[in-house]
């Protein structure tokens, strides 16, 4: 399990509009900044107290050790907080490891966290402006990580789409050159000459130009043919016409 597993389990426990969460809190900001905790979450109503949480997120033995070798570095935030809790993957966590008593234990499983042990309630100090500034700061930090994050998704959406056409135009392209490629190879077959980059292709175009002209010419002079036909035809019967009644004289 990853930091980001037991942040999105955090974000989906401690959520809108009950909660205010943060990541990344600061005891202070600028040269006064000596301590971060992990997470910070506040209560927004005022019939629970407002109540302020602290979170340590560990996700492997050696950061756990390492914090609980080192409690006392947590006051300086937990100093505002209500309650003050481990996050950590489900059995990371072992029986003889010595967490401070007033601490709680937030055990994170697939998508959903469990309390494994319930923080102490504790007696939090007034909240200074220069906490105040740090959790404000920590709230700026997460809508510049929100709009990179909206931002990456966008450009990652585009960039799929953008491959999708491309794919399909490929698939237009390479079908029409195929097609092209089959009817090449018959009018190589029908020619009975295959065409390479020695070919003489300015003489095969001019004789392809002569053939559609005599093609061309075959059709008007057909035409002109079948008029002139006609026209005979006019004439014979007009003569008939024109005899008859003499015959009858006669």
């Amino acid at each position: 399990m990853k930091l980001q597993d037991i942040c999105a389990a955090l974000r989906e426990r401690y959520k809108q509009p009950e909660w205010a969460l943060f990541f990344e809190v600061g005891n202070g900001t600028g040269a006064n900044c000596r301590r971060h905790a992990d997470a910070l979450a506040m209560n927004m109503y005022p019939s629970r107290g407002l109540s302020i949480i602290g979170f340590e997120i560990k996700v492997s033995r050696s950061d756990l050790k390492h914090e609980l070798e080192n409690p006392d570095k947590a006051e300086e935030i937990a100093r505002f907080c209500d309650e003050w809790y481990l996050a950590v993957p489900k059995g990371l966590i072992k029986a003889d490891d010595l967490i401070p008593a007033t601490w709680g234990v937030l055990e994170c499983e697939g998508n959903g966290l469990r309390i494994n042990r319930k923080a102490a309630q504790l007696q939090p100090q007034t909240v200074t402006k220069q906490f105040m500034a740090a959790v404000i700061r920590s709230a700026s930090k997460l809508d510049e990580k929100t709009l990179e994050q909206v931002k990456s998704e966008a450009y990652q959406r585009y960039a799929e789409e953008r491959e999708t056409d491309i794919k399909a135009r490929v698939e237009i392209e390479t079908k029409r050159i195929r097609e092209t490629l089959k009817n090449y190879e018959e009018f190589e077959k029908l020619i009975g000459q295959k065409i390479s980059s020695y070919s003489d292709v300015e003489g095969m175009a001019e004789r392809w130009t002569m053939a559609k002209n005599l093609e061309t010419l075959y059709g008007k002079y057909g035409q002109i043919r079948r008029m002139l036909n006609q026209m005979e035809h006019f004439v014979e019967t007009t003569k008939k016409i024109v005899e008859e009644p003499q015959k009858g004289v006669v």
